[in-house]
């Protein structure tokens, strides 16, 4: 079984300011201090004020309570104006209808109408505000000055073509008569050459990719060939003294006919100092005859701009393209084709090649409404591995162990 190892704490000595700070409780000589700094801020301590300084008459009398009068939801609502009402501009053009007081009276004293009681005048007139045209440009006086600490939105500089509209899809292909199910023997001959020479192309690259790629050979293989190299022209070409039958350090042969005097490299130094004159000569008189030939270079100048200016003329004057969508170009894809024992007169009977999904796609591709993409492999996720420090595999034991080793040294101690 194994025993837990007791802990032992560290005690530091009492007479340090750290350990005196740490282990000596100091909490009644804090509260003792900040009772007299209190009574310091207040004048001193209560002991020694007098009733005057503790104690004071309130001679304040305390206000009324207001009254306050219930008012009804109604009286409250009396004299206000709808939110909608405010915001509904008064635009009528019809007068309104004026009546002829003097004909309801003689009306009324004839007995032909009954006597209308007038309406009670409203109390408090209802304020139309005046009509606003919510979409007219803002006036200079509305317009908010920006704050200079808010950080402003930069303006963005629209391209020279943003307004340009874009030009129409490309259509997509038609199918050549080689599609058919009884295709023409011309078609269907343009349609295997065809097929023959793209197949042709993808066998050449694949080729040169097999040869650019690095041979995987064995360790043997691998030093027969570096040991065959160095073997080769091996000796060849080097003139062994017969009298001494060595090579010398270097191991090239040491002739008297290739050392060069001190007039051969005096006589090359000098060369080379002319050659470099000669060179530095030559830029300066090109410089100078620059500058007697300014008409000329003017003159170049100009057609240089003119050709520019043509080119520029030209370019603009092409249908605009339709900006591609993506990196990636149109998916290539293999030629549909039948053999000629595969072509059947009968459209029941024919084997169907290619796929309509495929072909609907590339006709996107090709309109560029859809960016082409090419599919992404997904990445192998490895699983999480955990493992055990060998200081922690055998925990139990060593403490075991050690718990043994103590008993055994007292057992000898006590012995």
């Amino acid at each position: 079984m194994a025993t837990k190892a007791k802990r032992h704490t560290q005690r530091g000595s009492r007479h340090s300011k750290k350990n005196m700070r740490t282990k000596i409780d100091i909490t009644e000589i804090d509260s003792y201090l900040e009772d007299v700094r209190q009574d310091e801020r207040t004048g001193g301590p209560m002991e020694i004020k007098t009733d005057e300084q503790l104690f004071f008459t309130d001679k304040v009398e305390e206000p009324a309570a207001p009254v306050v009068q219930r008012v009804s939801r109604k009286q409250r609502l009396a004299g206000k104006s709808l939110y909608c009402e405010d915001n509904i501009p008064s635009q009528s053009k019809t007068a309104p209808v004026r009546s002829n007081k003097k004909a309801v009276e003689k009306k009324v004293a004839t007995g032909l109408r009954k006597e209308v009681t007038p309406a009670p005048e409203p109390t408090r007139a209802v304020k139309r505000p005046a009509p606003v045209d919510v979409w007219a440009p803002e006036s200079e006086e509305e317009k908010e000055e920006p704050d200079e600490w808010v950080p402003q939105q930069p303006k963005l500089k629209p391209p020279p073509t943003a307004g340009n509209p874009l030009p129409a899809a490309r259509p997509a292909p038609m199918l050549d008569t080689s599609a058919s199910y009884n295709p023409t023997a011309d078609a269907h001959a343009a349609a295997l050459a065809a097929a023959l020479e793209k197949e042709r192309k993808r066998t050449e690259r694949d080729r040169m990719y097999a040869r650019r790629a690095p041979k995987h050979i064995s360790a043997a293989e691998r030093s027969r060939l570096i040991l065959e190299e160095l073997d080769v022209g091996a000796g060849e070409g080097i003139e062994v003294d017969e009298a001494d039958g060595a090579l010398p350090a270097g191991g090239k042969p040491t002739r008297a006919e290739d050392r060069k005097t001190k007039a051969q490299r005096s006589r090359e130094k000098r060369q080379k100092e002319e050659q470099a004159a000669a060179a530095e000569r030559k830029a300066k008189a090109v410089a100078e005859h620059d500058v007697f030939r300014l008409r000329s270079l003017r003159k170049e100048i100009v057609e240089d701009e003119s050709r520019a200016e043509q080119r520029q003329a030209e370019r603009a004057a092409k249908p605009a393209k339709r900006p591609r969508l993506g990196p990636h170009k149109d998916p290539d894809r293999a030629p549909n084709f039948l053999l000629t024992d595969e072509l059947v007169g009968s459209l029941r009977q024919l084997t169907p090649q290619g796929n309509v999904a495929y072909d609907f796609m590339d006709n996107l591709f090709r309109k560029n409404i859809v960016e082409p993409r090419r599919p992404v492999a997904l990445r192998r996720k490895y699983k999480l591995k955990t493992y055990t420090k060998r200081s922690f595999k055998n925990f139990d034991l060593q403490e075991q162990i050690k718990a043994d080793r103590k008993a055994k040294a007292k057992a000898k101690s006590k012995a």
